[in-house]
């Protein structure tokens, strides 16, 4: 089918148990010609299978580093910008403080011109009424005061243009604090997608963990299946297998839990567990036991302690025929003593 396009390439959980599969019975093309000829073909299949999935892997993790790569370069340039705008701002502060000293002294000096002006054409009035022979002179300081008045008018007509520069720049220095506003809320949304973003890439980093967790632990089982069932064991060697068989059990279990999100049944412990009764029986280290799992009553499997105190309990729940291989586990209790 994938050579016709009807399918693709294998993923989880399809690829892990093919996987798992091919590298436990170790198939060889003698052997798989006898139910399909193109053996190389799906060896070929499962092994690029394997190697696309590495390549996903992969190229998600590159994917996340460069996105983080991207948003810290802009928080970088947006902190910059913000410096450069405060410092336009602080400028804008202190000339705009500056023309208004300067606006504020105008006016006060226009005013004060402004009012000489009044004072000395009170006196032209007063000297052209007291004296006619002075019109001369009340004339002249007449002129003076127009003069004077026209003067304070220019003064307070550039105080007020002043004034009005002051008022613009106070405003272009409003806009500059909303642009600033704008910039900081800006770079707050950014630091908010940074977090998200170390979030996610800790919770892929967990999930990695996990993964290789559970792998460990499944690599651990088989490694005492080999040893168990491929090796006539003595009393001595079943004494140091067992904290390893209560070792790899809890181990599984936690594993299994945190990457899978409960506990899988797993063939292969249940059958390191079964033969381990039966060595532990033939050793004579569990007395008045039968070998006969089909024989206990309601397919409940026991292991009472045994007379050295090495083994405290072993439940599992059996399938009622003993033909099935698929075994499902009811409780189980490996603790062993201290001393």
């Amino acid at each position: 089918m994938f050579d016709q396009e009807l399918t693709g390439y294998l993923n989880p959980p399809d690829l892990d148990y093919s996987l798992k599969w091919y590298e436990e019975t170790k198939p060889d093309e003698l052997w798989a010609n006898q139910f399909n000829p193109h053996f190389k073909k799906v060896i070929a299949y499962l092994l690029e299978s394997k190697r696309k999935f590495q390549e996903k892997i992969l190229e998600k993790e590159a994917i996340q580093k460069e996105k983080i790569k991207r948003i810290r370069k802009t928080a970088f340039y947006l902190i910059l910008g913000t410096i450069f705008i405060i410092l336009v701002i602080g400028v804008f502060a202190y000339d705009a403080k500056k023309q208004e000293s300067i606006a504020q002294q105008a006016r006060l000096k226009a005013e004060s011109e402004k009012e000489r002006a009044r004072i000395e054409k009170e006196r032209a009035d007063f000297l052209y009424i007291e004296a006619q022979s002075a019109m001369k002179d009340a004339q002249k300081s007449e002129q003076i005061a127009l003069i004077e008045k026209k003067r304070a008018d220019d003064e307070y007509i550039k105080a007020n243009t002043l004034q009005k520069k002051a008022e613009s720049q106070k405003q272009q220095i409003q806009e500059a604090f909303k642009s600033l506003d704008s910039k900081s809320a800006e770079l707050g949304k950014t630091v908010a997608e940074l977090q998200v973003s170390n979030i996610q890439k800790e919770r892929a980093t967990k999930d990695a963990e996990s993964a290789r967790a559970y792998q460990e632990s499944l690599n651990k089982i088989l490694y005492l299946k080999n040893i168990i069932q491929k090796n006539d064991l003595q009393k001595e060697q079943l004494e140091e297998l067992l904290p390893e068989v209560q070792t790899a059990y809890l181990t599984y279990q936690t594993a299994s839990i945190s990457f899978k999100g409960q506990v899988l049944p797993n063939n292969d412990l249940y059958q390191i567990l079964i033969q381990l009764r039966k060595d532990l029986i033939g050793a004579k280290m569990l007395e008045g036991r039968t070998n006969d799992l089909a024989a206990l009553p309601n397919g409940l499997r026991k292991i009472a302690v045994s007379s050295t105190d090495f083994l405290q309990q072993v439940e599992m729940m059996a399938p009622y025929s003993i033909q099935n291989p698929h075994w499902e586990t009811k409780s189980l209790n490996l603790d062993l003593p201290k001393s």
